[in-house]
């Protein structure tokens, strides 16, 4: 039932969003009766997800990935793991000279568990280093 009312609430807010055979299935799924009102997607939601969303928000990165990230995020931040970091974070460009604010840590899915070293280690991905400020 989580899936099918997650999946159906993106359908109804991001119709161009593209979703995966698995997400797809749980709009099909026989064992659940009629369309879903608003109220009950916005009850359920809120019931099963609104604590540990607090201060988040879905996202979309610039290569179509889904995401949860800070609620500060903004248009125009990136997305990088550093070295030694279990967890993606946000970085926001700031300043006159290639400067970065840190923003936040981001839930990308898809590109968890040290995707992005395995990129690197095959030379599809190149490490950069980034000034904070």
């Amino acid at each position: 039932m989580v899936y099918h009312i997650f999946t159906s609430f993106l359908r109804k807010r991001l119709p161009q969003l593209a979703l995966d055979e698995e997400l797809e299935s749980y709009l099909n799924d026989k064992d659940i009766e009629g369309e879903i009102d608003d109220q009950t997607h916005r009850s359920f939601l809120q019931d099963h997800f609104g604590e540990r969303m607090m201060g988040r928000r879905f996202c979309l990165t610039g290569q179509g990935l889904m995401g949860m990230g800070s609620g500060f995020m903004a248009m125009g931040d990136i997305v990088v793991v550093p070295l030694g970091c279990d967890l993606p974070i946000l970085l926001r460009p700031e300043g006159r000279h290639g400067e970065y604010r840190f923003v936040g840590e981001i839930y990308v899915h898809g590109y968890m568990r040290g995707t992005a070293v395995e990129e690197a280690d095959r030379g599809d991905r190149k490490v950069e280093k980034y000034v904070l400020h």
